[in-house]
């Protein structure tokens, strides 16, 4: 959610970045500021309506401040609903428990298709393990200046 402005400025960044090519402080500078417009763009994109139905936590991450914004809090119905869950649960006949060597074989069964099928999707298997791995920059804030 760019304005014309920032966008005009975003591009200009990078055509400066890529000429640079990471190789002086001056890059560094760049990246920072790209960064920081990409991120300015996604708080304003969070709208006030958005803003009053939830919020912020801030906490201590691998030695750096961590911002995640659009926390919410859970409702009483929720909780509710929760508690009868488990009550459900708690309520099943032994009859109806899956024994443990059907439950370790199935299990197996399970890990071995989803092994073959990242086996033969490479570029999805990478891109999972990367999404999975890599937080969002904006969300998950290295550090906090």
């Amino acid at each position: 959610m760019l304005t014309e402005a920032e966008e005009e400025r975003l591009n200009e960044l990078m055509t400066r970045y890529d000429a640079l090519e990471n190789q002086c402080e001056e890059s560094d500078l760049l990246e920072a500021e790209m960064k920081l417009m990409r991120c300015m763009a996604k708080v304003r994109a969070w709208t006030p309506e958005m803003r009053a139905g939830s919020g912020v936590v801030v906490s201590w991450r691998y030695g750096n401040v961590c911002v995640q914004r659009g926390v919410q809090l859970r409702s009483e119905d929720d909780a509710a609903d929760d508690a009868d869950r488990t009550e459900q649960v708690q309520e099943k006949a032994p009859v109806e428990e899956i024994s443990l060597p059907l439950l370790t074989k199935m299990s197996s069964e399970r890990t071995l298709a989803v092994q073959a099928a990242l086996m033969q999707q490479p570029d999805k298997s990478l891109a999972l393990l990367a999404w999975t791995l890599c937080p969002d920059e904006c969300v998950w804030q290295r550090s906090v200046q």
